[in-house]
């Protein structure tokens, strides 16, 4: 998690914990990431990095988040973004039953990640 924070504090990018009803988001504008108190540490790793994809790459288009297309392209790009964070945190080693079941992958998503 240092590690992400470094790389936040690099992008001028703060966090803030707090008690919402979301997971997480992201506002541009002041450069933060909130992220819900209730989450569990991996949880919150999991927003965060989600998160971190949008701060990279997402911030210049904030205006196309009110088209449901391009919005949702950005969200999942965001978690393809996430989930390789973690596959690549633990050298690539990981359980295709448990990265389906954890991220909520419906089968045949994306064959990268069961070859």
């Amino acid at each position: 998690m240092n590690e992400l924070r470094s790389q936040l504090d690099e992008l001028g990018v703060k966090i803030v914990v707090k008690e919402m009803e979301k997971n997480g988001y992201y506002v541009p504008a002041w450069k933060i990431i909130f992220v819900n108190q209730k989450l569990s540490d991996e949880e919150m790793k999991r927003v965060i990095v989600h998160e971190m994809k949008h701060v990279i790459d997402h911030e210049d288009y904030v205006a196309l988040y009110k088209n449901f297309v391009a919005h949702s392209k950005m969200e999942n790009e965001a978690n393809n973004f996430m989930v390789n964070y973690i596959i690549n945190e633990n050298d690539g080693f990981y359980n295709y039953s448990q990265v389906i079941e954890t991220f909520d992958i419906g089968m045949g998503y994306d064959i990268n990640y069961f070859k």
